[in-house]
């Protein structure tokens, strides 16, 4: 198995995702992207040429028409353009992620969940073409996560096929299959039964790549019963037929060939090398050998271990056993290298992901437990191919070097995975103790610069509250000051006022007496009965009465006026002192 291998694998599955992530329910518009019809062209002429950098300004085009009438699948599609034209160029990751995650945010937001899911299968596919598959796994962990937290029943699908994808790819082919069937279930439970005839093609290669014969006609047939057309049964039939002839079973592999000719269809595939190889068998079958061997060869350069499969088979068919083993062992031994090709890949990739090395020994555990069940299957096609051939000794001595071979590989894995695994342990306690120790340092230096804030903060109140009360004190006593001024000129003038009142009334006092003694005399006198006065004398004393009364009014008018222009001028004053 070598890249030309993986590259005619994975363009078959990356066809396969394409169809998967664009098949939409049927509606009214003529084409199946559901785009504005009048743009529809446009897309497809961007995407034609999306490997060439000319169909970018097409690309750019749709988009800026989509968005001016609102077509969203048109804009998204745009999208998927540019992020495919940077998938088809090598060593392009930083630009592909780019244009990806742009395709990726856009669906997102419209809540396009299969074209979402349909990104990630190519992310993941890239990783896996470049032989990242460490870091494909921990991206699709990562979505897993993300697909589980939100219930999507189709994206936790298509990350468990994606799963079994890289496990395919790096040879875990146990593990694979058990992705596979586990992505199965998935699909029978959630009612996504359509694509269960592709999953179980996958597992039949799986099996193929582990020459479990039996197991790829039980798959097969298992797969045939989800068949939806005719070619997805040919397809199954082929894998069938390949299975059948390489167990012997010629038969039942005529049988199969019949029904493939009576329902002849073009092979609208990329099953290349399955097709190629039932090509070949079919040619063995009818003793075509130099079809057989045209054919055979053929696949040395595309898949150097089907190569030798076939002429493994094409020997046995013809009786010659020894020849027959002799290519099986070449088959074990491309699958070793290619283990020992994987790990080399896998090292490169834990230099990218050093941050995550639980997942790293976890992997190099599957690789390592992937190794084992890889010798299992070997010493029981190397003991089935030796029951055959009466030949135990030698497969059994063959079978005993390589494992001890790997086991010696294993061990010495293992003091490295160990190692490495220390030196990370006390790398994280040495950088744990340093951030402890620095955010002790940054407390201490938060908290003294608080406690110091705080204190110029109070004695700045104290100082400001004092000069403020300093401030009212001085204040009030101004205010105190022209207050005692303003009483003690009020008490002078109440002093003076007294005064005056005395001086007054003694004054007054015989004015009042004089005229009122007067009128009391001169009223007492005339009330006498024995006055002895004439009527002359009356009448001046009746005038003295008289004038005396008047004086006293007059006086007493004065003293009211004086008391009411006094009480007035108090009044004044008083207002003037308020």
């Amino acid at each position: 198995m070598n890249l030309a291998l993986l590259k005619t694998r994975w363009k078959h599955i990356f066809v396969v995702l394409i169809f998967l992530g664009m098949v939409c329910s049927v509606c009214a518009q003529n084409n199946p992207q559901k785009i504005n019809d009048k743009l529809y062209p446009l897309y497809v002429k961007a995407y034609n040429m999306r490997k060439d950098a000319a169909s970018l300004p097409i690309a750019d085009s749709l988009r800026q028409a989509s968005i001016a009438i609102g077509d969203r699948y048109g804009e998204c599609f745009a999208l998927q353009v540019k992020f495919l034209h940077e998938y088809y160029k090598p060593n392009n990751f930083s630009r592909f992620d780019q244009s990806l995650q742009a395709y990726m945010d856009k669906v997102l937001s419209y809540g396009m969940n299969r074209f979402y899911y349909y990104a990630v299968s190519m992310k993941t596919f890239y990783y896996n073409r470049e032989k990242r598959y460490l870091e494909g796994f921990l991206y699709l962990q990562e979505q897993t996560k993300i697909a589980e937290s939100r219930n999507n029943h189709y994206g936790i699908c298509m990350l468990h096929r994606m799963t079994g994808v890289i496990q395919h790819s790096r040879g875990e082919l146990p593990q694979a299959i058990a992705s596979y069937k586990q992505t199965i279930d998935l699909y029978k439970k959630y009612g996504y039964t359509r694509n269960i005839s592709i999953e179980m093609l996958a597992i039949a290669d799986c099996y193929r790549l582990e020459c479990n014969y039996e197991g790829v006609v039980s798959a097969a047939e298992e797969a045939r019963s989800y068949c939806v057309s005719q070619a997805d049964r040919n397809n199954v039939a082929i894998y069938e037929t390949y299975g059948l002839f390489m167990l012997g079973r010629y038969a039942e592999f005529a049988d199969r060939c019949q029904y493939l000719k009576n329902n002849k269809l073009p092979l609208d595939n990329d099953y290349n090398i399955i097709n190629h190889a039932f090509a070949a068998c079919s040619a063995i079958y009818e003793h075509r050998d130099d079809d057989a061997v045209k054919i055979i060869d053929g696949l040395a350069d595309i898949s150097p271990s089907e190569h030798y499969r076939l002429y493994s088979a094409y020997y046995k068919f013809k009786g010659n056993y020894a020849k027959s083993i002799e290519y099986m062992k070449k088959v074990i031994t491309s699958r070793f290298n290619f283990s020992d090709e994987v790990f080399k890949h896998d090292t490169s990739s834990r230099d990218r992901i050093f941050r995550d090395q639980r997942l790293e020994a976890e992997r190099e555990q599957m690789i390592e437990r992937n190794m084992q069940l890889q010798l299992t299957n070997a010493q029981m096609t190397l003991n089935n191919s030796s029951l055959e051939l009466n030949r135990t000794r030698e497969a059994a001595r063959l079978a005993k070097i390589e494992r001890e071979h790997n086991q010696l590989r294993y061990n010495h894995q293992q003091l490295r995975n160990k190692q490495l695994s220390d030196s990370i342990a006390s790398q994280r306690l040495l950088s744990q103790a340093r951030e402890r120790q620095l955010r002790i340092e940054h407390f201490t230096q938060f908290l003294i610069i608080a406690v110091a804030l705080v204190l110029m903060l109070l004695t700045t109140m104290h100082v400001l509250r004092k000069r403020f009360l300093v401030k009212r004190l001085n204040h009030a006593n101004a205010k105190l000051d022209k207050s005692i001024n303003e009483l003690n000129v009020a008490m002078d003038r109440a002093q003076e006022s007294e005064r005056l009142k005395t001086l007054f009334l003694q004054n007054m006092d015989d004015d009042l007496r004089t005229p009122l003694n007067a009128i009391v005399g001169f009223s007492r006198l005339l009330t006498r009965d024995d006055n002895g006065l004439n009527e002359d004398e009356k009448k001046e004393i009746a005038q003295g009465i008289v004038d005396n009364s008047e004086v006293l009014t007059t006086l007493v008018s004065d003293i009211l006026d004086m008391a009411e222009q006094r009480s007035r001028t108090a009044s004044n004053g008083d207002l003037q002192t308020v």
